[in-house]
């Protein structure tokens, strides 16, 4: 994908930021998507794997700890992360922690091997991730076009299960 996707990418996402939101912004970059946000964040916390970003938090996903981060009423969101994490179900099951709601890209493109280590995963595989990992579907539509989508979810609680588990 080229860079000049990542503004509109932000912009359709944060149409569904409310003003107030604390959002924890996951691969996060250099927290561009708050500036997308023209003022309606309270609190932001942004979280990658790249240092040189100055994010609030330095993680691989695929093989570090998952921080303890604890912000109220926390909005969580991936815009462009998924495609890059080894183990879907695991971290969509790790990050529930971290919020009630999720909103998510995921962009169905052809393998590209000089992009290293990105995934591709169908339509179906990602309601399927979100299904086994606890989030319930609210909402999708295409961004750009039917090949990269927003998801919109919360988390349920399935009969016998306690919340963030």
């Amino acid at each position: 994908m080229k860079a000049s996707n990542w503004p509109k990418r932000a912009e359709r996402v944060s149409k569904f930021i409310k003003r107030g939101d604390n959002v924890l912004d996951l691969g996060g970059n250099n927290g561009f998507f708050k500036e997308t946000c023209q003022g309606k964040i309270n609190k932001y916390c942004v979280v990658d794997m790249c240092p040189g970003l100055n994010p609030d938090y330095v993680v691989d996903f695929n093989t570090d700890p998952y921080p303890d981060i604890v912000i109220d009423n926390c909005v969580v969101v991936c815009v462009g992360l998924l495609e890059y994490i080894n183990d879907p179900v695991r971290f969509l099951k790790e990050i529930r922690k971290y919020g009630e709601k999720l909103i998510l890209t995921y962009l169905q493109i052809p393998f590209q091997p000089e992009w290293g280590r990105f995934h591709r995963y169908k339509y179906v595989d990602i309601l399927k991730f979100l299904e086994e990992s606890g989030w319930e579907l609210k909402h999708i539509e295409p961004i750009i076009n039917s090949l990269e989508l927003i998801f919109i979810c919360e988390l349920t609680t399935k009969e016998g299960e306690k919340d963030g588990s």
